[in-house]
């Protein structure tokens, strides 16, 4: 795959949560886009229990060069005992590629 950046999937409890691990991720260079999206509501089966709750999801774009540290800091920044982490690859433009792989 040409141009190949990784886009990695997640939900936070809480918009503020959300929020804040963008922040932290882009502003320390691990993450060149990271776009929280409105609520939605999760059905799941957790230790045994049917649950459903709100949850805000995130879209992260990285540099695949990023991703071993970036995998840390999120797994250090979430609140969950279990978070979603899905990631995939992703082939881009060349500009798009050029401002995510800086």
């Amino acid at each position: 795959m040409e141009n190949e950046i990784l886009c990695i999937f997640s939900t936070f409890s809480t918009k503020e949560s959300a929020e804040t691990a963008a922040d932290i991720l882009v502003s320390e260079g691990l993450a060149a886009c990271v776009q929280v999206g409105s609520p939605i509501t999760s059905f799941y089966v957790w230790e045994g229990e049917k649950c459903k709750s709100a949850e805000y999801p995130v879209a992260i774009k990285a540099a695949k060069k990023n991703l071993v540290r970036l995998r840390k800091r999120f797994f250090e920044l979430h609140e969950y005992d279990c978070p979603e982490w899905v990631v995939m690859p992703a082939e881009t433009s060349d500009g798009y590629f050029k401002f995510v792989d800086r």
